[in-house]
């Protein structure tokens, strides 16, 4: 055999991972999804009206996890 038949050693590449906002960001686009997990150094940083939304909407998903940690 060939010293390319033992495979397993070779390290697969992380898959990335499929967030909610994700998930909805390539309802709306598809090109949007790819930029978004390929090309995320494209995106414009968010201003500071949009960031405190995103911090409340991150507080409110922590609380959620605190209050029913075995969800639904």
């Amino acid at each position: 055999m060939t010293e390319f038949s033992d495979l397993s050693s070779v390290p697969l590449p992380k898959a990335p991972r499929l967030s909610k906002s994700k998930f909805l960001s390539g309802l709306q686009c598809h090109k949007r999804l790819y930029l978004e997990v390929h090309h995320p150094f494209l995106a414009t940083k968010p201003d500071a009206a949009t960031q405190a939304m995103f911090d409340m909407g991150t507080e409110v998903g922590e609380l959620a996890r605190s209050r029913f940690p075995g969800g639904v």
